[in-house]
């Protein structure tokens, strides 16, 4: 589904957006309207393709994105994204207390704001390597890590992206310690190697999760990194 619109044919939508965003706040506020709505325009042009999953989720390589289970591409400029990210954070900076589907909303945009950048740091990164530009390489690949962490801590602040709640939930599931060694188990090979390692399917259910990022993602990403910077 397209859900860019044109002309009259778009007042229908702005109406009901507006409607979503002040539901989302819990009050009304231009500022976040208008981000909803540009990000209608700007970023909600196409539906998601297969595998679709930020490059920070991906296996580390200099180029693409390791396998097809991990699909980072997008087709918007990431500056429009980040715009909408910070009049969402504008308006909210206005409530004592965040509600939590705007939490939810910030977040989420968030993440993805955060892991389309790490495309690019990546490439600066590639690109460093390729011209035997140690400093710059050192610098990008710090910036690499350092927004994975950054990462993490943005998507601890709302319990849907916490690898913790995804074990939990698993967990209760069980009827005995057999049953919860076995869920538990399972759950955390879902979201990783989807069974055994070495096979095509690894990431297939890639996760932006606090807890998965810093303590699975980041690890692989920096293992590579340090590699890279000892090879140069």
């Amino acid at each position: 589904m397209c859900l860019k619109r044109h002309g009259a044919a778009r007042l229908p939508d702005r109406k009901w957006i507006e409607a979503w965003a002040d539901r989302r706040l819990g009050r009304s506020d231009e500022g976040n309207r208008l981000a909803w709505l540009e990000m209608l325009d700007k970023v909600y042009t196409r539906t998601a393709s297969l595998g679709q999953g930020t490059l920070t989720n991906a296996r580390p390589s200099f180029t693409g994105n390791g396998n097809w289970t991990t699909n980072p591409t997008y087709n918007y400029p990431n500056a429009d994204l980040m715009r909408v990210w910070e009049a969402m954070l504008k308006a909210a900076e206005q409530d004592q207390d965040v509600r939590q589907s705007m939490l939810y909303d910030l977040v989420n945009v968030g993440r993805q704001v955060l892991g389309n950048h790490f495309m690019a740091l990546r490439d600066h990164f590639t690109n460093a390597y390729r011209r035997r530009d140690e400093l710059s390489l050192n610098r990008y690949g710090r910036r690499m890590l350092e927004l994975l962490t950054d990462m993490d801590r943005l998507l601890s602040c709302h319990n849907s992206f916490l690898a913790g709640k995804w074990m939990d939930d698993a967990a209760r599931f069980a009827t005995s310690p057999e049953e919860e060694a076995y869920y538990l188990r399972n759950a955390r090979t879902l979201i990783t190697t989807w069974g055994e390692r070495g096979q095509s399917l690894n990431d297939y259910a890639n996760r932006s999760l606090a807890g998965l990022t810093d303590g699975y993602y980041k690890p692989r990403w920096e293992m590579f990194i340090t590699e890279v910077c000892r090879a140069r």
